[in-house]
C-alpha cells in the first residue's frame, strides 16, 4: 500500500474526503471540467462558491452565505502635500 503525504492544511472535499493540494484544485474537483458527478451535483445544490464548504441543507447554505462574504477593502485616504519653493 502506498503512503500518502497529506498535510492537515490541505483542503478536503466535504463529500468524498479527497485531499487536494490547493483550493484551486478543490474548486476544479467540485466545479471544474473533470468533476466527480456526485460531488459536483451536491456542491451545485448546497455549496458555497466563496469558501467551497458544502452545507447540510439549502437553508443552512442561505444562513452560511450571510456570514461568508468578501468585504470590499476600505479606500486608502489620500493626503495632499504642499511643497513650498524657497
Amino acid at each position: 500500500m502506498q503512503t500518502s503525504h497529506h498535510s492537515v492544511h490541505d483542503p478536503i472535499c466535504d463529500m468524498c474526503n479527497k485531499h487536494c493540494k490547493s483550493f484551486e484544485s478543490l474548486r476544479e474537483h467540485i466545479a471544474g471540467p473533470l468533476t466527480i458527478v456526485n460531488c459536483s451535483s451536491i456542491f451545485a445544490e448546497r455549496g458555497c462558491i466563496l469558501c467551497l464548504k458544502i452545507c447540510s441543507s439549502v437553508d443552512s447554505l442561505m444562513e452560511h452565505k450571510e456570514m461568508c462574504h468578501l468585504t470590499t477593502p476600505q479606500p486608502i485616504e489620500t493626503v495632499e502635500i504642499y511643497h513650498s519653493e524657497d
